[in-house]
């Protein structure tokens, strides 16, 4: 997963503006809100794997 996304650079922001979509996608279509909450989780233990190193903050909070 790391290097497949390595030379995108991504940044935290980034990451989430895409987590945010594809929350709002599930949600649009029904997803009731436990299998929801369960897939966002998964979604965001891949955050230190998509992120680049140099983006990754300790502090960042989401806008």
């Amino acid at each position: 997963m790391k290097e497949a996304h390595e030379e995108l650079e991504v940044t935290e922001l980034e990451f989430d503006v895409v987590r945010t979509e594809i929350k709002t996608t599930l949600y649009q279509v029904g997803v009731p809100e436990r299998e929801l909450r369960e897939f966002m989780d998964i979604i965001d233990m891949f955050r230190d794997r998509v992120v680049a190193d140099e983006h990754l903050q300790e502090d960042w909070e989401a806008p």
